[in-house]
């Protein structure tokens, strides 16, 4: 490019950087975080980025050769700036392009017939400029992203420890952001059954899919949800008011089997109503014991509350009671067919035929093993009284996770 046609095309550069927003405006969808949103004092600033690009183009094609990395620098800051406006890459990477487009539109309005021999050659050029600069500006905007999305993590993490934990948690929320409700709806998720295995036999982790948990609670409570997911068990603070606790509930079922979607096994959830911040811990680590309950008690995927395993809970707290009824089934230890038989049978509603097609074996096999139960524990599970000492011993063993 001779130094005439340089100097004429970098004259224009304001006028360009001018029509690069005007055409931004009209290219880019309605409702993005673009120019037409910004105060005047923010197009001022984008207007002089598009100039700065400009002539970084026209100083490479003058001089055809690509941007060292310093002076790319600019460009990478801006596009990190980018990220923390939350203005989408796209529409990043669009103010560039748009630009450029026009730069070579003017380019091409200007050459004399004798110019038009080194078309071929800018045009391999521009297309190479445009490579680098989209690389750049991707790199420095993810990097961007990544650091803004971790410290937003971090800060909803320990927003969710602290109220979690009874702790003073205003500090918390303005780091991350985030408005206290009044109330909330506490949400715990358990993975269980079979299904809840990959290759060899290994757990499914809630951490692997836990943007996808993530994704599917905001979705469900309409607004971000204080989420973390460990191996098995996940914690979600639904937030509601005080007067409409029973309205998010409705959808809880609906819930479960999209997160099973999403995790790839089947779900448990445990809900309980958080009725002002310091009812928080409390009510966790009842949808906690819940949840773990319904997947201990082979109940079907699906969400559950207290009043759904009200029995089962009570028998399953602390305390002498629990722990006697729990040592009426310890001569079934070392005979896990036999505890396997027993727990089919209670699940069929003590109904022979259905208990022994579920163990895949002949009737007869079963009342034979039934009988051997009788014999160690001295409880009949065919007598009323005993079959209900044995349910309840049943539920009196259930395991409960020690921490979330």
């Amino acid at each position: 490019m001779d130094a005439a046609l340089f100097d004429r095309l970098n004259a224009l550069v304001p006028v360009l950087a001018r029509r690069t927003l005007e055409r931004l405006v009209a290219e880019v969808p309605a409702g993005t975080a673009l120019p037409r949103e910004l105060a005047e004092h923010e197009l001022d600033k984008v207007r002089g980025l598009v100039e700065d690009d400009l002539r970084l183009y026209l100083r490479m094609l003058a001089e055809e050769r690509m941007p060292t990395f310093l002076e790319l620098s600019s460009v990478m800051d801006a596009a990190a700036r980018r990220a923390q406006e939350r203005i989408a890459l796209a529409d990043t990477l669009t103010m560039h392009h748009v630009g450029l487009r026009l730069a070579w539109e003017e380019i091409v309005a200007r050459l004399s017939p004798i110019d038009q021999v080194d078309v071929a050659r800018w045009a391999g050029h521009l297309l190479r400029y445009v490579q680098v600069v989209t690389s750049s500006v991707s790199t420095a905007y993810v990097e961007a992203q990544e650091t803004i999305h971790s410290a937003e993590h971090e800060a909803r993490r320990a927003l969710l420890a602290a109220l979690l934990a009874g702790r003073p948690a205003a500090a918390y929320a303005e780091r991350a952001g985030l408005r206290l409700a009044s109330s909330y709806l506490v949400v715990v998720l358990a993975l269980g059954g079979a299904d809840a295995s990959g290759p060899a036999g290994r757990p499914i982790g809630l951490l692997r899919q836990s943007r996808g948990v993530q994704e599917e609670f905001d979705r469900y409570a309409g607004t971000p949800v204080l989420c973390a997911a460990d191996v098995r068990l996940g914690t979600a603070l639904v937030p509601v008011s005080a007067d409409a606790l029973p309205e998010p509930r409705a959808g809880l079922d609906s819930l479960a089997e999209r997160l099973a979607s999403v995790v790839g096994a089947p779900v448990m959830l445990g809900a309980a109503d958080a009725i002002g911040l310091h009812a928080i811990p409390a009510a966790a680590a009842q949808a906690r014991d819940v949840a773990w309950l319904a997947l201990g008690l082979g109940r079907p995927p699906g969400a559950y509350q207290l009043a759904d395993v009200l029995l089962e809970y009570q028998l399953t707290r602390p305390g002498a009671g629990r722990d006697q009824l729990a040592s009426l089934l310890d001569r079934l230890d070392g005979h896990p067919h036999l505890l396997e038989t027993l727990l089919a049978y209670q699940r069929s509603g003590h109904n022979r035929r259905q208990a022994a097609a579920t163990l895949h074996v002949h009737p007869n096999t079963l009342d034979y093993r039934l009988s051997r139960v009788a014999t160690l524990t001295n409880l009949d599970p065919g007598r009323p009284a005993h079959a209900q000492l044995l349910a309840a011993a049943v539920i009196a063993r259930t395991p409960l996770p020690t921490s979330t």
